[in-house]
């Protein structure tokens, strides 16, 4: 909210649910990416996500959006 506030709202943090698209991207990247074998010789043998939170960057996104009109 902080960031928010800072940023007169140019920049926002939205906090994802298990069945939003940003979350299941997330989800989805960090399964593909996870390398069992590499990580078991530090005991770690899978990944659990506890958060994802998207930021969405008001002025770059409009900046961007003139740039390919």
């Amino acid at each position: 909210m902080v960031t928010e506030l800072e940023t007169g709202g140019n920049i926002r943090l939205e906090e994802g649910k298990a069945g939003d698209k940003h979350y299941l991207f997330v989800e989805d990247l960090l399964k593909n990416r996870f390398d069992e074998l590499e990580f078991s010789k530090y005991g770690i043998s899978g990944t659990k996500i506890m958060k994802v939170v998207k930021i969405s960057n008001k002025f770059q996104k409009n900046q961007n959006g003139h740039f390919f009109r």
